[in-house]
């Protein structure tokens, strides 16, 4: 019994530890989803470390800014996303201003 309980609770916490993306719609998740893997291939461990303060803004019909704060807080590393192409296209945005500056209030 004791076996069986330690089984289940193994395969439970393997499915509560894949990645989370909170989003709106299918878009939004869609960019979410390639940051996250852009990120990931930029083998970066400074954003790697500091994914979960992206701060995402819309700018038009699937066309995003997305923002990850760097180890300081103050500087930020920013990419444009565009999911109306296919593959979603992900670019750096060389502007280093974060979403706040960007997009106003």
């Amino acid at each position: 019994m004791l076996l069986g309980l330690g089984l289940v609770s193994c395969i439970v916490s393997g499915l509560a530890n894949r990645p989370l993306i909170v989003s709106e719609t299918k878009e939004t998740e869609a960019a979410a989803v390639a940051v996250r893997d852009f990120v990931g291939h930029l083998d970066n461990k400074e954003l790697d470390r500091n994914l979960e303060t992206a701060n995402t803004v819309r700018f038009g019909e699937g066309i995003f800014r997305t923002c990850i704060a760097r180890d300081d807080r103050r500087s930020f590393y920013c990419l444009k996303v565009d999911t109306n192409t296919k593959p979603t296209r992900v670019t750096r945005d060389p502007s280093g201003e974060p979403n706040s500056v960007i997009s106003g209030p």
